[in-house]
């Protein structure tokens, strides 16, 4: 009863005289320490009533070394009581410091939270310290190697606050000079590689500090924690490298004037080939982390790669055919291509064994990579832009106004909507043919596609065109002379005729004096 009144007499006394003595002053930080300390002074005063009064009814019945009495819960709750006092007060100071016009030196609103982290973590080895006096490990056996312990967590706590600062420089101090280059890259790289940074100085620091406790016989360290930890590390790092490189491969790729290997096609070859390389290296490192000899393993997987290499040679040079079509690119997914076997289609996939065509008849053509790569291409889709030329030989008549026809040709390629205003259509008078003034009407279509659909109109036109404006378009003729007898090469025997039939003297005749 005495202390729960003295506890409340000075938990007035702080409230109501303290807090009107410290409102006259122009800072609030006093009033806010002092609102945040009667709550813990209150709980002490009052505890420590509390243990008092329970010392004479309890301690006849605890045994002699006993570990869990009241003394030692009550003293556990005041330590916490004041352990989160402390916190709770530099929270409140740096955060005010913080906030000052112009800053405290290191001490912004960004950094607020790194300071805090660290007090926590020495309040934390504070609490346990005492932890460790207030139970009285001591009878379990730790004196001798009390100050191994300690050294432990010291060194811990000092690893974990170094984590936060570099956590810290990275995170704010980097990722503010990586804002103001132009590359989003750097920021992503930041983004992905304060965490590694943070776990890796985490298990170094863990494994100091076992060092400390795990020790040998002869007083040296321990292995095997420390095998693990450096898995760990790889394992982190490996996860890193993974993230990194597939980032700076993706933009890579985006780069087409400089890195045509690297294309959003090739991408997954690369983050595979990547992955193979980063994991081989990974094991080769845990390998040595455990002191395994990697050796042996080196060679029995260069074994096996030879035999795997005379097993699947015909995918293998597919497979690189692939990545050399992808990177050299003769044609891409959408293009017109014309094969040296006559077959022609769109791409409509390149994949790592295989490229696959669409005829205009919508059957699909597979080609492996290795045929087509040694394969003479037409890609018809190719050149400074996508669109085709399409070419009409037309024949007209001997004796036909020439200009006439040139006008013709043009105004029925112009009229046509899918023929290309640009280039212009054209035609040209290419030779005295046989039967016929041969030209030739050349115009653009936007894409290889429509050069079916295109010329069938055009060849339509033409000849209606043409029957309009009275041109004449000729097709061969030939006179075929009749002899009376044959003579064989090489004899001078005449081949026997057949009897003639009635009437045929006269058609005979006839066809000699027209001839």
């Amino acid at each position: 009863v005495i202390s729960a009144l003295l506890a409340l007499i000075i938990d007035q006394v702080i409230r109501r005289v303290l807090l009107k003595a410290v409102a006259r002053t122009e800072s609030d930080l006093d009033d806010k320490i002092i609102d945040l300390t009667h709550r813990p002074i209150f709980f002490t005063v009052l505890a420590l009533g509390v243990e008092f009064a329970l010392d004479p009814l309890l301690e006849p019945y605890y045994a002699e070394g006993a570990l869990l009495t009241h003394t030692n819960i009550i003293e556990t709750l005041i330590v916490l009581a004041w352990a989160l006092l402390a916190v709770r007060i530099v929270e409140t100071v740096l955060s005010h410091a913080a906030h000052r016009p112009g800053g405290a030196g290191i001490l912004q609103e960004g950094t607020v939270p790194l300071f805090t982290n660290i007090t926590k973590l020495v309040v934390l080895g504070g609490v346990l310290y005492f932890m460790i006096g207030v139970w009285e490990l001591d009878q379990l056996g730790w004196e001798p190697n009390f100050r191994k312990e300690y050294n432990a967590l010291i060194i811990f706590v000092i690893f974990l606050a170094a984590a936060l600062i570099s956590d810290y420089v990275v995170r704010r101090i980097l990722s503010q000079m990586a804002d103001h280059t132009r590359s989003e890259v750097d920021d992503r790289i930041l983004q992905l590689i304060h965490k590694p940074i943070f776990l890796t100085i985490i298990l170094i620091g863990f494994n100091q500090a076992l060092n400390q406790v795990l020790v040998r016989a002869d007083g040296t360290p321990g292995e095997i924690h420390t095998n693990i930890i450096k898995t760990l590390v790889v394992a982190v790092w490996v996860f890193l490298a993974v993230r990194i490189l597939s980032l700076i491969l993706e933009s890579l790729s985006k780069v087409e004037t400089s890195f045509k290997l690297i294309q959003p096609a090739t991408l997954p070859i690369f983050n595979i080939g990547m992955k193979v390389v980063v994991v081989g290296t990974a094991t080769y490192f845990v390998m040595i982390a455990w002191g395994i000899d990697p050796a042996g393993w080196v060679a029995s997987a260069g074994i096996v790669g030879i035999t795997l290499g005379f097993a699947a040679r015909d995918t293998i040079a597919n497979l690189f055919a692939g990545i050399f079509i992808l990177a050299d690119a003769p044609y891409k997914i959408g293009d017109y291509i014309v094969l040296d076997t006559g077959d022609r289609g769109k791409v409509t996939k390149i994949g790592i064994r295989s490229t696959r065509i669409l005829t205009r008849d919508d059957v699909e053509i597979t080609i492996p990579n290795a045929v087509i790569a040694d394969a003479k291409i037409v890609n018809q889709s190719g050149g400074p832009w996508v669109k085709f030329r399409i070419r009409l030989a037309v024949g007209v008549a001997y004796g036909s106004d020439i200009d006439v026809v040139e006008e013709t040709l043009l105004n029925v390629a112009n009229s046509d909507d899918e023929v290309c205003a640009s280039p212009a259509a054209r035609v040209r008078f290419r030779e005295f043919g046989d039967s016929s003034l041969d030209f030739e009407l050349l115009c653009w279509v936007e894409d290889p596609e429509l050069r079916g659909r295109v010329t069938h109109r055009l060849l339509g036109n033409v000849y209606k065109a043409f029957a309009a404006n009275d041109i004449e378009i000729p097709f061969p003729q030939r006179d075929l002379h009749f002899r009376s007898q044959l003579h064989l090469h090489g004899t001078d025997k005449d081949v026997p005729r057949l009897p003639p039939r009635p009437g045929d003297e006269e058609d005979e005749e006839n066809t000699d004096q027209k001839g």
